[in-house]
């Protein structure tokens, strides 16, 4: 029985894999080029992610002269070989900015099971940060438009690139969308950890109304709210944290607020975590320990928390908790 004949096509995309094995290679390069010309999207897509993996930023202009010949939709279908040059550029840190500019305009609708779906998400995120690490002037005013794009993953890119971008005007910007709201808490959640970084004292003013009980959106407002105060890991926002988890009530906002605090990574946050363990009554002391689970393979923490189950006067009910949860 003779052997199946190989793919020309899986043949292509293995000989691209084989060039790890020599990426110094004279011949390596040439071989990079070759594929971004391919003709087919994943010939040039698995080029571009080569190209980055391997550090070979001379490709540049071969990179950016692929992409515009893989814009028309027909010759890359599913959008892999734009999306992975654009991301191939970003993590090469170079400044496409023209490239980063058309590709946060791109929309690709293609048919799927349900109805057409746009496969350029991931590319409109890739190119928000790429224009924004690219130093370009009008980052944030060009990235504006993306805050309010049905795709969630450019929504939290274009979010997080204003943040980034260090502007006078990324605060307002951030600012205005935090109080608008978005369907994803998620969105709110960058937006006000974005603020926190930026401005951090004049931010934190902001971001604690957001804590406030009443509203139709104030459950998912809150949450954000809360997460963010934990992403920025400031030690003020801990103390705000403490008091919010004391004017708490409902055990998922408890433990979203004990999350927050461990997330923080703040020693202080990690004192009080602790008390909760060593002196408070069950419930809270297993909330404390469900969040301080995170930690499980720090051994310094594991030993701390340990000495807390110990001196709690439900240490063998306690322990039996770590057992599951460590």
């Amino acid at each position: 029985m003779s052997p199946r004949r190989r793919d020309p096509l899986e043949e292509r995309l293995d000989r691209l894999g084989d060039l790890r094995e020599d990426p110094d290679s004279p011949a390596t390069p040439e071989a990079l080029r070759a594929a971004l010309g391919d003709r087919h999207n994943l010939v040039a897509a698995k080029a571009a992610r080569m190209a980055a993996e391997l550090g070979k930023d001379e490709l540049a202009s071969e990179l950016t002269a692929a992409f515009d010949r893989f814009l028309d939709a027909e010759a890359d279908r599913g959008c892999h070989a734009k999306t992975a040059i654009a991301k191939a550029l970003v993590e090469l840190d170079h400044p496409a900015t023209r490239l980063f500019r058309r590709g946060i305009r791109v929309v690709q609708m293609e048919g799927a099971y349900g109805g057409p779906v746009d496969v350029a998400q991931e590319l409109r995120a890739n190119c928000a940060v790429g224009l924004v690490n690219s130093g370009h002037p009008d980052a944030v005013v060009e990235l504006v438009p993306l805050l309010t794009d049905p795709g969630l993953p450019v929504r939290l890119a274009a979010a997080q690139g204003i943040g980034a971008s260090g502007r006078a005007e990324a605060e307002a910007v951030l600012r205005l969308k935090a109080l608008v709201g978005d369907e994803e808490p998620e969105v709110i959640t960058e937006c006000l950890a974005a603020l926190l970084r930026l401005a951090p004292e004049r931010s934190l003013e902001f971001v604690e109304p957001f804590l406030a009980s009443g509203g139709p959106f104030s459950g998912a407002r809150r949450e954000a709210a809360i997460l963010a105060l934990g992403e920025s890991r400031l030690e003020e926002a801990v103390g705000v944290l403490r008091r919010e988890w004391g004017r708490s009530h409902d055990g998922d906002s408890r433990r979203t607020v004990l999350l927050a605090l461990v997330t923080s990574r703040r020693e202080s946050a990690l004192d009080f975590l602790l008390s909760l363990v060593a002196e408070g009554e069950p419930r809270p002391a297993r909330e404390a320990l469900s969040a301080l689970a995170i930690h499980r393979r720090d051994e310094r923490i594991r030993e701390r928390v340990a000495a807390a189950v110990r001196a709690s006067k439900h240490s063998a009910e306690l322990a039996r908790h770590v057992d599951r949860e460590f």
